[in-house]
Formats: C-alpha cells, structure tokens, sequence
C-alpha cells in the first residue's frame, strides 16, 4: 500500500471532511461558485443534498460527530466495536460503546473522495481475502487492516445466515488481528415459537458478552430511553415511507440515504433524529406544492432498488436518477419492518415492536429488531417463501407504483446472484419491469459508473419507461 494512505487516519479524515462540507452547505452563492472551481465534481454532491432543506446539514453534523466519537472512542475510556450495517447500534450505548460500521464506512470513502477506496480494496486481498468477497467491507476494512485508523477492540456481527461474505470478512478481520467476536445468527425461519426462542438466548448471550468486554453491566434504564427514541425514529421513518407512496413522490431523490444512515448508525441516538424531521418536512412541503422530491419537481418514472444502490463517487446513482426525473421508492435498506410500518401488508407477525415492561419484553423486542434488519430478513430462507425476498419486493412495487425494479448488488452477493434470475422472472411475471445491473455497487472497476447508466437508460427505454 501506498505510504500517502497511511498518512492520515481514515475516521479522521472524514470527520474533517464531513465538518468541512457542513459548514460549505451554509455558503453563500457566490462562495459556492469559489468551491466547485476548486472541487468540480462536488457541484452535483452539494445540489443532491441541497435539495433536502437542512437534511444535509444535521446529517452532517451527526456523521462528524460520530467519527469523532471514533478516533476519540479510547481517549474517552470507550471500546470502539467493530460492526456490520445490519446491527443496530443502540444497544451499544447502553454499554457506552462507540459502533464502527464498515459498509458506510465503505459508502463514505467510495462516495465523497476521487480516489475512492481501492487501494484498501487491493490490500485485503493482498492479506488473503478473496477478491469476490464483498466490496462493501473491504473498502473501510483494509483501512483498519492496514492501521489507517482506530482499532477496534473487538467484533459483533449480525450476518451469517444471509450473507456469508460477510461474515466471513469479519472472521477474517478478528482472526488477523486476534480480537474477540460474537456472531449472531438466524435460523431459516422468521416468525414463530422456535425462531423466537432461538432469538431471545442468542440475544442474551451476546449482552453477556459484552458485559465481559467491556467490564460494564447492562445499564436497562438507558436502554429503555434508547428504545424511546427508537419508536420515535421509527414514527418518523413510517411517515416519510408512507408519503413516498404518493404520486408524485413528494420525498427528495436522496433522503433515502439519509433514512438508512440514521437507522443503521444511529439506531436510538437522539441527535439523529432532526434528521428524519427534516425530511418530513420538506417532504410535505413538496406535496403540498404538488411536485416530486427529484431536483426538477418533476415525476417521469417511479424505479424502487429491490437491494442496494450504487455508490459510485460523487452521487452518481442519484444524479442519473435526477437528471431523468426518476423517483427513488426506496432500496431493501430503507425497510425496516416496525410495528405499524406502512408495508407490513397485515402480517403483523413479521414486524418488532419496542416494549420496555421488562427486561425479558425489552430483550424480545430488540432480539425482534436484530432479525428484522434489512437483509436478515429477507435473504435467510428461499427467496420465494412468505417473509423473504420476493414476498416484500412484489409487496412494495404494488403499494408505491413501480414502474421498474432494479437489481444492484456486489460481487460478493452470493445469496442474491444466485437466485435473482429467477427472481427477476417472477417479477416480471406480473409485469413489473426488472432489471439486473452486472456490476459492483462500490468497485466502479467491475463496470464503469457510464457502462451501468447506459445499459439502465437503454432498459428504460426499451420497456417504455422514460
């Protein structure tokens, strides 16, 4: 690797990026023109969150905040835990613990800095981890692998039973660099006694374990504050996907970013959750205009992510979904599955609820939550079967009016790669419109971001779309 990206931590140098870029998103007109002189291709990153009213700004302030929590987190006498997006990450404060989620760590540096992070892709693999593992840790990974950044003290997973490539990059992280990991796991089955069961030990277990690591006990009357906020954010989140079923879609291109951000790092935080108000906000206000959340105003088509989105730097995805007047309906990472969530369609089985009676009610709930995160839930059994993949993909085109679905995963994806043909099919057999981008969503060197847009323009186009 080369010695210029061992210069600088990785956590630090987004905590002065994203500290850097608040304070810009406050600039004059005249200080912005200053700005994309400088740095062009963060024209089109500012107009994106822009367009949110002062979603960016809180949301901003929230991420440097928490990578400052990050390179701070040992100074403080905090453990910095590394983990998964799929874990959320309330419970850990209830440890007073400092979460380090790879994937958006991956997303970040993929995102917002021209070189990307490729190089960190490459000094895994020079570790020995499998080029075709997925992309969304190895980016942030081999930054830690490599000491560009705090060391986490030790691992907590939530993936194996939907992802093994996952779960094996954080095997093989706490493995290289001989920490502790507990890794949950999920039975084939979502809903019923045993699956419940099965949940509320392993839950359990992984709070002893964290007593042992941190040396601390459970702190129940922080947790029940934390899942106050919880039940709150989710409220907000409800309402934003409730109003994105309108048409037009009054809720801005991006704000689906914003929405996981909050739910996959700040799970509980209260800081957060000005952020998820905000897109409220501006979401009504558009609706009460009677224009769509895309920079235009305008609605051409109305395109839901069955999985991921494509991370490609400088908001790619989103300013080709933009530039065409394309509604973005929400990828899988924007579904949570709440109790009350506006997609549950009636099955009110396959949703969590926060209930703080006790603490064995307070451990069935958030055990709930773990095994309704997005992807544990619909990818750890067949992809046809009811509560899995294709069940809430058909759901969620028919309530917010698809007009196409678009498949964008990793190479590393095994359990979806190897069931999205068929799965497109069925789709398309009830006529909605389906598409299986071949690419990376954070590895432009798989297919360039231009190959990706003009095979999804050219798909489009096809089925009459735009």
């Amino acid at each position: 690797m080369r010695a210029e990206f061992l210069e600088y931590g990785y956590d630090d140098s987004l905590r002065r990026l994203f500290k850097t870029s608040k304070r810009a998103l406050g600039a004059s007109e005249k200080e912005l023109k200053a700005i994309f002189k400088v740095l062009p291709d963060w024209e089109d990153t500012f107009g994106i969150v822009g367009n949110m009213g002062n979603t960016g700004t809180f949301l901003f302030e929230a991420l440097g905040k928490w990578m400052e929590d990050i390179t701070l987190a040992h100074e403080r006498g905090q453990k910095l835990v590394l983990t998964t997006f799929c874990y959320p990450a309330g419970v850990l404060r209830a440890f007073d613990c400092v979460p380090l989620n790879m994937e958006l760590m991956t997303a970040f540096g993929n995102v917002l800095w021209k070189r990307g992070v490729f190089e960190f892709y490459d000094y895994c693999t020079e570790l020995g981890m499998t080029e075709t593992s997925c992309s969304g840790q190895r980016g942030a990974m081999g930054a830690y692998l490599a000491g560009a950044g705090e060391t986490p003290d030790f691992v907590l997973i939530n993936s194996p039973g939907f992802c093994d490539s996952n779960a094996n990059s954080f095997q093989f992280y706490a493995s290289y660099k001989d920490v502790p990991i507990y890794s949950h796991d999920c039975p084939p089955e979502l809903t019923g006694k045993r699956a419940m069961e099965y949940h509320h030990r392993d839950f359990r277990n992984m709070l002893e374990f964290m007593e042992e690591q941190t040396g601390r006990k459970l702190d129940w009357d922080y947790l029940r504050s934390v899942m106050a906020e919880i039940r709150k954010q989710d409220a907000l989140v409800d309402e934003i996907m409730t109003l994105a079923m309108q048409v037009p879609n009054p809720v801005p291109c991006f704000a689906n970013v914003a929405l996981y951000a909050v739910k996959l790092a700040f799970s509980g935080f209260e800081e957060a959750t000005p952020i998820l108000e905000e897109i409220v906000r501006v979401s009504k206000e558009n609706m009460k205009n009677g224009i769509a959340g895309t920079l235009s105003g305008k609605e051409r088509a109305r395109v839901l992510p069955c999985y991921i989105d494509h991370y490609s730097q400088g908001l790619k995805f989103w300013n080709f979904l933009n530039r065409h007047d394309i509604s973005h309906l929400g990828s899988i990472l924007d579904f949570f599955w709440n109790e009350g969530c506006p997609y549950d369609k009636g099955f009110d089985e396959e949703t969590y609820k926060m209930d703080t009676e006790s603490e064995e009610t307070i451990i069935d709930s958030l055990a709930g939550q773990l095994a309704r995160m997005p992807m544990v839930k619909q990818i750890i059994g067949p992809y046809h079967k009811k509560t899995q993949w294709l069940e809430d993909t058909l759901s969620a085109a028919k309530l917010y009016k698809a007009d196409a679905v678009v498949y964008v995963g990793t190479f590393g994806c095994r359990n979806t790669w190897s069931v999205v043909k068929p799965f497109a099919a069925d789709l398309e057999k009830t006529g909605c419109p389906t598409y299986i981008l071949v690419a990376d969503a954070f590895d432009d060197r798989v297919a360039s971001w231009e190959t990706c847009e003009k095979r999804m323009l050219e798909f489009f186009h096809l089925r009459g779309i735009l």
